[in-house]
């Protein structure tokens, strides 16, 4: 798998704020890796000022999946809910997870509720056949919704849920899709995501490491919501899969000391930064 990059795009770094030190997210590391082409030609159809608001909508019907993930785990609800009222509700449940601060470097500002659409209500199916299927799988939840960082690796990041099911120690990532598969460079990128926090949760948790990542879809491309889930069990593919995201973050480090803009942003994003332009070498976290 080559890599390539795109311009880094500054304002909309998210930064989470954890054990004192600021982190650049995983996901906004991963941004600079260049949109696969069926992306880019949407983009140059529609316009970036429409995308980005398509974009920052569907990001905001997944803040619904991960609110059912985290309550229904937390043991607040024990179903998603189906009607417009409760599905509202969600929202404004504390789910109990040990949240610290995230935030973007710019102005950027993903919506935290959307009106509830007909989408939204089919990923609340989705989510329960999810339950249902493999629902009774799970004995335990080890975190959900809970950040995770490592100031060695450099970066942070809030993965779904990790726990035990069909009897290995799972991570799970909850995605919303526009098909029912993945493309293979929409799930390269997703695997790198989920293998950076299996590395993190590894290297706190020496004595329950993940042995499976999921990347369970949740698309309107299927009547029943659900699309086909992906996962990897091999030691060697998730390591991969953390090299390659090693790899991107040393791209990432030189595109964001590099930026023109970087000085504005200074204050936030080098005083008490986990990272500096020098690199260093990646634990072993496999």
């Amino acid at each position: 798998m080559e890599l390539s990059y795109k311009t880094l795009d500054i304002k909309r770094i998210r930064l989470y704020l954890h054990g004192g030190l600021v982190y650049p997210s995983v996901t906004s590391v991963l941004s600079v890796l260049v949109d696969p082409p069926y992306i880019s030609q949407w983009k140059a159809k529609v316009g970036q000022e429409k995308a980005d608001q398509v974009i920052n909508t569907a990001r905001a019907r997944g803040k619904y999946i991960h609110a059912m993930a985290e309550h229904y785990f937390s043991g607040k609800i024990h179903q998603a809910p189906l009607n417009e009222e409760e599905l509202q509700m969600l929202m404004t449940l504390d789910g109990g997870g040990n949240h610290e601060i995230s935030f973007y470097s710019g102005d950027h500002i993903i919506p935290d509720a959307i009106p509830i659409d007909e989408k939204i209500k089919k990923f609340a199916v989705a989510f329960n056949i999810y339950l249902a299927t493999h629902g009774a799988n799970i004995t335990e939840t080890l975190a959900c919704e809970v950040p995770l960082s490592n100031e060695t690796i450099g970066v942070a990041g809030t993965p779904d849920w990790i726990g035990v099911a069909d009897g290995l120690i799972t991570l799970d990532d909850f995605k919303t899709n526009s098909s029912a598969r993945f493309s293979l460079e929409t799930k390269d990128k997703y695997f790198m995501q989920l293998c950076i926090y299996a590395a993190m949760w590894n290297l706190a948790n020496p004595n329950k490491k993940i042995q499976r990542v999921r990347l369970i879809p949740f698309t309107a491309a299927r009547k029943n919501g659900l699309g086909e889930i992906e996962e990897l069990t091999s030691v060697d593919e998730m390591r991969y899969y953390y090299n390659k995201f090693m790899e991107c973050f040393k791209t990432f480090k030189t595109l964001l000391f590099n930026h023109p803009r970087y000085a504005e942003y200074a204050f936030k994003l080098h005083d008490s930064m986990s990272i500096s332009p020098e690199e260093g070498q990646p634990p072993d976290a496999s």
